[in-house]
């Protein structure tokens, strides 16, 4: 019963800390729909949010990839996000 306790209480605090080293350790493997689900999905969780959420999608992208959308602005981190995926999709 107090295992229980223990478990249900302090389980959940550390989920987003592994949800994150799980995000970390994704690899673009080529299939770039297959790569940003996973990163969406860790990201439930872990809630990345702006520059770093950035940095780390990019670093797993080629570099070519990634001089495309370098010029476009977006208003907020939702837009950039559907860019980002629509370019490398291309």
């Amino acid at each position: 019963m107090c295992e229980q306790v223990v478990t249900k209480r302090f389980v959940p605090t550390h989920e987003a800390e592994r949800t994150l080293e799980l995000m970390k350790a994704e690899r673009y493997d080529g299939e770039v729909r297959q790569y940003l689900l996973q990163i969406e999905n860790h990201n439930i969780k872990v809630g990345l949010q702006g520059v770093v959420l950035k940095d780390m999608l990019k670093a797993q992208m080629p570099e070519a990839s990634l001089l495309r959308p370098s010029y476009d602005k977006f208003p907020n981190d939702e837009l950039w996000l559907e860019g980002f995926k629509n370019v490398m999709i291309q």
